[in-house]
């Protein structure tokens, strides 16, 4: 783990968000499973803690976290990319490395 871990208790099983440093987002429940889409991979590590809520108003949960990549990452709480997809600083490129 390089980053604080999010812990995300939402009236379902309790998940927990946490960055490392070999380039991922990991999401595991509490019970220790792993989260559908989970682990996420960047171009960089991750030593951001994640932040998790409603961003634009649909009314569903996402995951806005930062990486060594140069890029803001927002995915939903599956792992898949959200709109937007990335905020990067110039020459960076944000896509997941699955």
């Amino acid at each position: 783990m390089a980053s604080t871990p999010r812990i995300e208790a939402n009236g379902e099983r309790t998940r927990i968000y946490v960055g490392s440093d070999d380039n991922t987002l990991h999401g595991r429940y509490f019970d220790g499973g792993p989260v559908e889409g989970f682990p996420f991979r960047t171009g960089g590590d991750v030593f951001s803690s994640p932040w998790v809520g409603e961003l634009d108003g649909t009314g569903k949960r996402e995951i806005v976290f930062g990486s060594d990549d140069g890029c803001v990452y927002v995915l939903d709480t599956d792992g898949r990319l959200a709109p937007p997809v990335g905020l990067c600083r110039p020459g960076a490129t944000c896509r997941p490395r699955r």
